[in-house]
């Protein structure tokens, strides 16, 4: 009887142990995933911003339309986007496989869209987003997973 109550003892240690491992490892998954939607978020937000810039008249310190809207004549502190965060101006390649967004990332323009996004070296995350027009459906975004 003290063999069987010990084989199940050491059987429920390593059921446990194997939970917890399992545990670990679907909490390190959701950080990613949670930083990689925080990212978007603020992204996507950014990007909108810039519409907004770009649309309002240039006599009220905005773009004054969307047929001069490239890298060059945006910035970050012109549209009024804080880039303090995990964005950069310097471009970076889109390391995933973006349908649509190829190209520079970081604050670039090219092919009639801006492409701005950052990447956060703790998790391995990239976020893309192009800006192609005025509206909500011109917003397109590319996110690469890490680790």
């Amino acid at each position: 009887m003290g063999q069987q109550q010990l084989l199940l003892l050491i059987l429920a240690s390593v059921i446990v142990g194997l939970a917890v491992i399992a545990g670990i490892d679907a909490f390190d998954e959701n950080q990613v995933r949670s930083n990689a939607d925080a990212m978007t978020t603020e992204a996507v937000s950014m990007a909108s911003d810039f519409q907004a810039w770009a649309l309002k008249p240039a006599q009220f310190g905005g773009g004054g339309g969307w047929n001069d809207f490239t890298a060059s004549n945006v910035t970050f502190g012109r549209a009024g986007v804080d880039s303090t965060s995990t964005y950069t101006t310097a471009p970076f390649e889109v390391t995933g496989d973006p349908t649509s967004l190829s190209g520079q990332c970081g604050l670039s323009s090219a092919d009639g869209k801006l492409f701005l996004g950052g990447q956060n070296t703790d998790y391995g995350n990239s976020v893309c987003v192009a800006v192609g027009g005025p509206n909500s459906e011109d917003i397109q975004t590319d996110i690469t997973y890490g680790n």
